[in-house]
């Protein structure tokens, strides 16, 4: 029998899920496809292609002969543009939009945000109770990263963190075999196998948009096994393997056909990797290719501090530092023995995983934002999206301690609220209102717009523009060439204008950036200006 709490707390849930929806999926305009972002670019237009023609890869023959003139977050392989970064996300959201139409793609990750904050309160109802659950969802609903990444739709990261709550949820809370053991139904009792085949689909579905997070979900898929290995069910242990064997042919065949390799993806990690102990004899050099591989970006502690303080906690200290609050209060009950096995094993994986996390992408120094300001749209907020995610049930448990200070009932019902609306109002003003927030976005994606229908309309459809980052607002409609540098004007330059228009997109050519072109004889003609940018036409003397 269900309680009357719980009832309560799903149709508050509901409510609020439905609020979500709206929120997530439509507050940035959908009118258009421009990006914010190479990365949301690439991953839309591959997602796009597989919806509406059944295939990855794009042929764009003049890669051919100028593979240079790629958009960034896309490479250029024998004539065929294929996703620069992981196809797990394209090819997922792309399966569904050819079934469901192309437009749903749009709709999929605030979809799957929300089944993820719902699989969360389930697991966590699952190890604490009633309470703690739904304070864990409304606070992962609410949360500044989930609340921002849930809205950038074609980014991979709420996607991965929403299969991996759905997979724990399959696998602790068991829903369908607690519901065949619960009435006894022996009709249907293969039914408590789909927790297991459910678990491991959306385990293998976040693996494939996330392919690089492996390590240490294999790390802690061993700890727990290891921890609760009389637990386990072998038939689901034996369908993991299988599934595992069946993704991973799939993975090696989809490389093999993009990149001409099985076990290459878009990312040229190789660029990215830096030796971090001395290689002199075949043991350091080993350690060394170790130490490589499992954090690609570099070994930086003292870098990795320096992020986290700034980017997790200063940031959103008013959720970062109730999470350390929250972990005190947790040891303290572990102390007094008053948790029991599952619910420590939750804290330790956690803990784990940022740990990891923190490590890993905090030892990289990312400069994806051009005035080095510390902003939410930085990469290090989406890349620890699963430890902010994950983080609820321990300001939960906050919520419900500081309430029990009060006398009644009903100033503690008061207090809870008060406390959470207190969070409410921090995350709204560090999403929307401050730099690279998404009103700031949603501004961008509407003025993007009105550049991108003028320069399209004053520019043939076989031209070439020369941008540094406006590839992801003009891109499919015009060839746009992002890295251009002082080489290709000399050598490649004469190349494509011979075949094709060639046009200028950025800020004004002034000195040395005017020179580049006309020392080599060529004449910039502007054709209008935006603000603090100019559409120019580049011809011959």
């Amino acid at each position: 029998m269900l309680s009357s709490d719980y009832r309560g707390y799903k149709r508050l849930l509901i409510a609020v899920s439905a609020a979500a929806f709206l929120v997530y999926g439509f507050f940035l305009p959908r009118n258009s496809f421009v990006f914010n972002s190479p990365d949301e670019r690439a991953n839309a237009f591959f997602a796009e292609q597989v919806a509406q023609r059944g295939t990855l890869a794009a042929f764009d023959p003049i890669t051919l002969n100028f593979p240079e003139i790629t958009p960034r977050s896309f490479v250029a392989v024998n004539g065929f543009l294929s996703p620069g970064g992981f196809w797990g996300l394209p090819l997922v959201f792309g399966a569904f939009g050819r079934v469901l139409g192309a437009s749903f793609i749009f709709l999929l990750t605030p979809l799957l945000a929300i089944l993820g904050v719902w699989s969360l309160f389930g697991l966590v109802r699952t190890l604490f109770d009633n309470r703690v659950a739904f304070w864990s969802a409304l606070i992962a609903f609410l949360h500044p990263a989930v609340l921002f990444y849930a809205s950038r739709n074609f980014f991979p990261n709420m996607a991965f963190t929403a299969l991996l709550a759905i997979t724990a949820y399959f696998f602790v809370s068991r829903p369908f075999g607690r519901t065949v053991h619960q009435h006894g139904s022996h009709q249907f009792a293969i039914a408590k196998y789909l927790d297991g085949a459910l678990g491991w689909l959306a385990l293998a579905l976040a693996l494939l948009i996330r392919p690089s997070e492996i390590t240490w979900i294999v790390l802690i898929a061993m700890i727990l096994g290891l921890a609760f290995w009389k637990n386990l069910r072998w038939p689901n242990f034996f369908l993991g393997l299988y599934m595992a064997a069946f993704f991973l042919t799939i993975v090696f065949i989809t490389n093999n056909i993009l990149y001409l390799n099985g076990w290459t993806f878009g990312y040229n990690f190789g660029s990215l990797m830096s030796s971090v102990l001395p290689s002199d004899n075949a043991f350091f050099a080993a350690l060394s290719g170790a130490v490589n591989w499992l954090f690609p970006f570099g070994w930086h502690p003292l870098a990795a501090i320096k992020n986290v303080w700034h980017f997790y906690y200063i940031l959103f200290w008013f959720f970062s530092f109730p999470v350390l609050l929250g972990l005190w209060l947790f040891f303290k009950e572990w102390i007094h023995r008053r948790l029991t096995r599952p619910q420590k094993w939750f804290a330790l994986s956690w803990i784990i995983m940022t740990v990891w996390l923190f490590m890993e992408y905090g030892s990289w120094q990312i400069q994806d934002n051009p005035s080095g300001q510390i902003t939410i749209g930085t990469g290090y907020i989406r890349y620890w999206l699963p430890s902010f995610f994950f983080s609820a049930p321990f300001i939960a448990l906050v919520i419900l301690k500081i309430s029990q200070s009060w006398p009644l009932p009903r100033l503690r019902t008061v207090a809870r609220w008060a406390f959470f609306s207190a969070l409410a109002i921090g995350s709204v003003i560090a999403v929307y209102f401050r730099a690279d927030g998404l009103l700031h976005t949603r501004q961008f994606l509407r003025e993007s717009n009105g550049v991108k229908t003028f320069v399209l309309a004053h520019t043939p459809d076989d031209a070439v523009i020369i941008t540094d980052t406006w590839d992801k607002v003009f891109f499919p409609e015009r060839h746009v060439w992002p890295d251009f540098d002082e080489v290709e004007s000399r050598t490649l330059f004469p190349k494509v204008a011979a075949k094709r228009p060639l046009y200028y997109y950025g800020e004004p050519l002034v000195g040395e950036n005017l020179a580049r072109f006309t020392d080599e004889g060529w004449r910039v003609l502007k054709v209008a200006a935006f603000g603090n940018e100019e559409l120019a036409r580049i011809v011959r003397e």
